[in-house]
């Protein structure tokens, strides 16, 4: 089974703003960084709040409902290139073959 991704697309995206700004405000972030361990741990914390608040508020999908199918045209170019290539491949052995040497 395939996991599921989050679809951006179809995000009500006020929704996300006003539950990140509350969030956010929630946080105990202050205005100067003493050390680089505090600034791993509010780093760490935003990290986990947006991703908690995209966990909520993304809706979730699978694969796409259809399939990706080549035109008639490439499929007839892919096949005749997959012709050729047997062709040379089959040479390359022959005295006076010059892609075989």
């Amino acid at each position: 089974m395939e996991p599921l991704h989050p679809n951006f697309r179809l995000v009500d995206w006020k929704e996300v703003r006003e539950r990140l700004t509350t969030r956010l405000e929630g946080l105990d972030a202050s205005e100067e960084i003493g050390t680089p361990g505090k600034l791993y741990i509010q780093a760490r914390e935003l990290t986990r709040t947006i991703s908690e608040v995209i966990k909520d508020c993304i809706p979730k999908v699978g694969l796409l409902p259809y399939k990706k199918q080549w035109s008639p045209l490439l499929t007839a170019k892919c096949t005749e290139l997959n012709k050729l290539s047997c062709r040379v491949y089959n040479r390359r052995m022959e005295p006076g073959d010059l892609m075989g040497h």
